[in-house]
């Protein structure tokens, strides 16, 4: 599925994210957008609609938005169906948490909480 959704996708992102897209050539795009969808899935996401908002928030809010604390505690709470968690961050995300959420590094890890 990552390929084919990442093709799909690829017109989209680069609709709605040309400043972040203009220096990246479609294989390179094509490559991260596979990746960025496996991270999704990672998260037990499934709809379509869901893997597309997180690919747009990684453009939106930073690439490892999710390593965020706040919004990896939503992201792998069992106690939240896979079906609601981006509903869930985007709806209780503060503004003062998607400014640290785009500050997080790319060799930030992601917080595991037990």
């Amino acid at each position: 599925m990552n390929h084919r959704f990442s093709e799909k996708l690829l017109p989209a992102i680069r609709d709605h994210f040309p400043t972040a897209t203009t220096d990246i050539d479609n294989p390179a795009l094509l490559a991260r957008l596979q990746q960025v969808i496996g991270r999704a899935q990672a998260y037990g996401l499934t709809e379509d609609r869901d893997i597309s908002a997180f690919v747009k928030l990684t453009f939106a809010s930073g690439q490892y938005f999710d390593r965020y604390g706040p919004f990896q505690e939503i992201l792998t709470n069992a106690d939240i169906a896979p079906d609601l968690r981006i509903g869930r961050l985007l709806a209780t995300a503060s503004r003062n948490d998607w400014k640290m959420a785009a500050a997080m590094p790319s060799d930030s890890k992601p917080e595991v909480r037990s």
